[in-house]
């Protein structure tokens, strides 16, 4: 299943994880991949750090369709008539694409805990 190797990689991640982890996953968040960012997020839910997990969750899930919509092609073929592209001639995506597309349908999509949304001063801190 996509996705599987990825959550698999961040679960070894996180079960070594601990505070400082967390920390650093912040600190260099604007430098990191989807699945930094992802371990990031996995490790400070991990020590309960909701806000701060949820933050790199969003940042993950942003960074992620920017990096799959730059390995898409440039253009499409022309629908037919029936609005079917026929993607048959395209090259198919590398398997680390498919796998983060996997991981956030099966493991890292949603906005993080509703709770948050519903407290105004943690909601402003997150944005």
């Amino acid at each position: 299943m996509p996705g599987a190797a990825m959550a698999e990689r961040i679960s070894e991640r996180v079960a070594n994880a601990g505070p400082a982890d967390c920390d650093t996953a912040l600190a260099e968040a604007e430098m990191r991949n989807a699945e930094a960012l992802f371990t990031g997020a996995s490790i400070c839910g991990a020590i309960s750090r909701d806000d701060d997990a949820t933050f790199l969750l969003l940042a993950a899930q942003a960074r992620a369709m920017a990096d799959m919509a730059a390995v898409m092609p440039e253009s499409l073929p022309p629908a037919d008539a029936d609005g079917r592209i026929d993607l048959s001639n395209q090259p198919e995506p590398p398997f680390g694409v498919i796998d983060l597309y996997g991981f956030i349908y099966g493991y890292g999509g949603g906005a993080g805990p509703k709770d948050l949304y519903r407290d105004a001063v943690r909601t402003e801190r997150l944005f």
